[in-house]
């Protein structure tokens, strides 16, 4: 029996807002959080890259893993979805904005980080950075070159995954970021409001686009054998 798992998610926008289930348009970004699923999807509106394009990007992802992606399914099944996925939003957009995306070689601008069974797996793109956060210590997450596919990274009992924009992180630093989750493990929403508040401080304008990701996972519970009188 596959462990249960809580996946607690605050998932902030450029204006501030606290988004809830669906794909949501930013100043900079095109969002997509889809609770059912664990599923966190950004697109940054890079140079040439429309709203419209972002947003059929983030629609493909969803559609897909509500298709394929069935809940308990063997970890690995859902990097193979993932990766799919991808490849579909890819040929996609390449032909519809070849423009953009022809030369891409297989690499979509395309954030994105799911939660399946008691891992994490987690697309890169630029303007986004990605952690792990457990215990005090944050681990960036990284993949080995684009279009390698989503790594992979094992979950603990109590954890956070984080993505902060770039420009966010350059000015408060994964160090300030680090102190603040250990400083507030419990409550993610004053860590939110610790973020923004520095964020300001250092100049940023607006605040930053966020996710904080708290998982939750409760190992199976035993099972009991009675004798038989």
């Amino acid at each position: 029996m596959p462990p249960a798992m809580r996946i607690d998610c605050l998932l902030q926008s450029y204006s501030g807002q606290i988004l809830d289930d669906g794909i949501h348009s930013d100043r900079h970004h095109q969002l997509l959080w889809d609770q059912a699923r664990a599923l966190v999807g950004i697109v940054p509106l890079q140079e040439g890259v429309t709203d419209e394009a972002a947003r059929i990007a983030l629609q493909i992802l969803q559609d897909d893993m509500a298709t394929n992606l069935v809940p308990g399914d063997n970890p690995g099944d859902a990097a193979g979805c993932l990766a799919e996925s991808l490849r579909n939003i890819h040929e996609y957009l390449a032909e519809n904005y070849s423009e953009v995306f022809a030369g891409q070689q297989d690499h979509v601008p395309l954030c994105s980080l799911l939660v399946s069974g008691n891992q994490c797996f987690y697309q890169p793109a630029t303007e986004v950075s990605a952690f792990l956060f457990s215990n005090g210590n944050l681990t960036a997450m990284t993949v080995e070159q684009q279009g390698a596919g989503p790594a992979v990274y094992p979950l603990q009992s109590e954890q956070q995954a984080i993505l902060i924009e770039d420009a966010a992180l350059q000015l408060i630093t994964p160090e300030y970021l680090r102190l603040t989750l250990t400083r507030f493990p419990d409550n993610p929403e004053f860590a939110l409001r610790q973020i923004n508040s520095k964020a300001q401080q250092k100049g940023f304008a607006g605040r930053p686009l966020i996710c904080l990701c708290s998982i939750h996972i409760e190992a199976p519970a035993k099972r009991r054998w009675f004798s038989r009188n």
